[in-house]
Parts: structure tokens; C-alpha cells; sequence
């Protein structure tokens, strides 16, 4: 074999050594994207469970069993979503992917605030329905915010929905343990605005 003949062979075998590396790659990076999407499914499933079973649960009701999967649900949910490396948790693209979390996301939002509105006297929180409602009926990406947007606006919304109404338990309760407790809750939320 002349010298010419060695480098093409050498050539030969390193780009062919670059491509399997490249589709080593692509592999990987598809694997990692499976994995990625398969536990950010359980953890939204899970939520989605927690939050189905905390509209359809009556506030008064003493079924602890009841409360405490449903609490347990929301956990595990959250739980499972604290698992993903916080470089790849990257919630706006996997909504765009998954049209049925994105739905699912903004009817339990929607449901919840909206019996909380219309349970408890001030009704702050149906204005947040109001943006779920928005965001649910153009839950296309032309016409709405990034849902990590606006699940951080929502949360502001919601502290300060809960502040205003502990301050509203604090002026209507009877004894003063009461008051001072609903007064701590109201200054804890307002803090969590903030």
C-alpha cells in the first residue's frame, strides 16, 4: 500500500469513528429525552390526580383518608418533578409537546379557583379563575405566556388571595387566638407575595 492509500484509510476510519460517536450521541440525547418525558408525565399525573380529588373533596368533610391521598398524591407529584436535573426541567417545552397536560394544567386551576371563589366570601380567587379561563380557552402558544410564566403570576395572585381572606377570618372570628392566628396567616401569605 502506497502512503496516499494509508491517509485515505486513516480518514476512512476516523470519520466513520466520528459518526458512530455522533450516533452514540443522538441516542443518548433521545434516551435522555425519553426518560426526561416519562417522569415529568408521572409527576403532572400524579398532580393532576391530587388536584382532581382536592376540587371533588368537600371542605368540611372529615374523610381523612380521602384528604391524605389526596395530599399524598400532590406530594408525590412534586416529588417526582424534584427528580429531573434542574438544567433539563424545562416545563414550557413540555407543555408545547403535550397539549393534554397544558389543558389539564389549566382546567384543575381553573376548577379549584373557581370553587374557592365561589365558596369563600372574598372573592379574590376568581379572578385567577378568570386567568385560568383565558388561559384555557386560547391554550394555544400564539395568544398565551410561557406556563412557567404565568403558573410564577399565578402563585402571587393566589398568596395574595389567601392573605386577603385570613385578614377577612381575622375580622369576623370571635376570640382572640383567633384573630392572632389569622393575622400570622395573612402576614405569612403576604410574605410568600412577596
Amino acid at each position: 500500500l502506497g502512503l496516499e492509500d494509508e491517509t485515505d484509510l486513516e480518514e476512512k476510519a476516523s470519520d466513520q469513528l466520528l459518526q458512530k460517536i455522533q450516533m452514540f450521541q443522538i441516542e443518548r440525547e433521545a434516551l435522555k429525552a425519553r426518560m426526561y418525558h416519562s417522569v415529568v408525565r408521572i409527576g403532572w399525573s400524579l398532580i393532576f390526580l391530587g388536584g382532581l380529588g382536592y376540587c371533588f373533596v368537600p371542605a368540611n368533610s372529615d374523610t381523612s383518608i380521602v384528604l391524605v391521598s389526596v395530599h399524598l398524591c400532590l406530594a408525590l407529584g412534586i416529588v417526582t418533578l424534584s427528580t429531573c436535573p434542574y438544567q433539563e426541567l424545562n416545563i414550557d417545552s413540555f407543555c408545547e409537546t403535550h397539549w393534554f397536560v397544558r389543558v389539564m394544567l389549566w382546567l384543575i386551576g381553573f376548577v379549584v379557583n373557581l370553587m374557592c371563589g365561589l365558596l369563600e366570601y372574598p372573592h379574590l380567587h376568581l379572578l385567577v379563575a378568570a386567568c385560568f379561563a383565558w388561559m384555557l380557552c386560547c391554550h394555544h402558544r400564539s395568544c398565551t405566556p410561557a406556563p412557567t410564566w404565568f403558573l410564577s403570576s399565578y402563585n402571587i395572585f393566589d398568596m395574595f388571595s389567601w392573605a386577603w381572606w385570613s385578614l377577612h377570618l381575622a375580622a369576623e372570628s370571635d376570640t382572640s387566638f383567633e384573630q392572632r392566628l389569622s393575622i400570622i396567616r395573612a402576614c405569612w401569605y403576604f410574605c410568600g407575595t412577596i
